[in-house]
């Protein structure tokens, strides 16, 4: 169950065509041709083994990875669906089955979901690109506050039989529970449009005991309105945290929601915080083209627009958390 150059289905830009791949399970080099000139990317895939499912959230799940040896790394593997490469946006939303909208997470569903882990993915690609020193206006950039985690590598393509049989082989090893492993099965049949990434692994989240190592209140324990987290001295590391990565994500072109969850962040062993699941949305939405617009709108309307403008204008956004809903809802409390 080696992460090889074959775990997803290369996706080629239009207008090229492969030319070869030559490399090892530890990277590889695509030649490609286009308007008679060669270009190439170059792939890096950790020589990883699948470990346990060790969590999910609406639109992907999540596994910890090992080594060769089968020991534990500090590393995860996330895998997220995209939007479908034969349908656009308002096709796939269309096409939504009634039942979904029945479900506890009415407002995310579907399309929406889609939309996030695109920009979920497109935000992955970039810190791993900077974390690798390839990220093209590197010098430009501004410095990843620690408050983000590592992303070692990111990557879409399509679900094929290989990476199908890498996760089974982590459920024949590590059993999931039957809710989880039909989550997989249905979500991402072979062909399915995807991204994946591989982070650093963060101990200490709400589900640990106990809960955040300590470094924090549990779940039942927190206020739940940015206001009060702000004034509660608990809390000081988070704000700070929340602060810092709420800078750096505005000046590279997004904002983020959901930051009060206490299930998109945790702390590592040192008990520095990382914000590690991160809902952002381009801004302003505008700055994006075609079907990215088009998901960008999904997840923020017209007056959120408004409220975020606002916040932003006044210093607000960038000390005062939110959930997932709208920005000047919950923090006007």
């Amino acid at each position: 169950m080696v992460a090889s150059v074959n775990l997803i289905q290369t996706r080629v830009r239009e207008g090229t065509s492969v030319m070869g791949i030559v490399g090892n399970l530890d990277e590889a080099t695509i030649y490609c041709v286009k308007d008679g000139t060669y270009e190439w990317d170059e792939i890096a895939f950790e020589a990883d083994t699948i470990g346990p499912y060790i969590g999910k959230g609406i639109g992907g799940m999540v596994f910890r990875l090992k080594d060769e040896e089968d020991q534990f790394i500090n590393k995860v593997l996330k895998i997220v669906k995209l939007l479908p490469s034969d349908m656009t946006f308002v096709e796939y939303a269309e096409k939504q089955p009634i039942g979904l909208h029945q479900k506890a997470w009415e407002s995310l569903v579907g399309s929406k979901v889609l939309a996030m882990n695109q920009f979920q993915a497109d935000l992955m690609t970039t810190l791993a690109a900077i974390n690798k020193g390839i990220y093209p206006e590197s010098s430009k950039t501004p410095k990843v506050p620690k408050a983000l985690p590592i992303v070692y590598s990111c990557a879409q393509g399509e679900m094929n039989e290989a990476f199908r049989e890498k996760v089974f082989e982590a459920e024949r090893s590590h059993p999931f529970d039957k809710q989880s492993f039909k989550l997989f099965q249905d979500n991402f049949p072979v062909g399915t449009h995807i991204a994946y990434w591989i982070m650093e692994y963060i101990p200490c989240t709400e589900e640990s005991d106990p809960p955040f190592c300590g470094f924090a209140p549990s779940a039942e324990n927190r206020p739940n309105t940015a206001p009060e987290l702000a004034a509660d001295p608990r809390f000081r590391k988070e704000q700070k945290g929340y602060q810092d990565v709420s800078k750096f994500l505005y000046d590279m072109g997004w904002v983020v929601r959901d930051t009060i969850n206490p299930g998109n962040f945790g702390y590592r062993e040192d008990g520095s915080v990382v914000f590690f699941d991160l809902f952002v949305i381009p801004w302003p939405p505008s700055r994006m083209d075609g079907e990215l617009r088009q998901m960008a709108h999904s997840l923020i309307g017209k007056q959120d627009i408004i409220d975020y403008r606002n916040s932003i204008k006044n210093g607000h956004y960038f000390n005062r958390r939110s959930q997932s809903g709208g920005y000047s809802a919950e923090n006007s409390r």
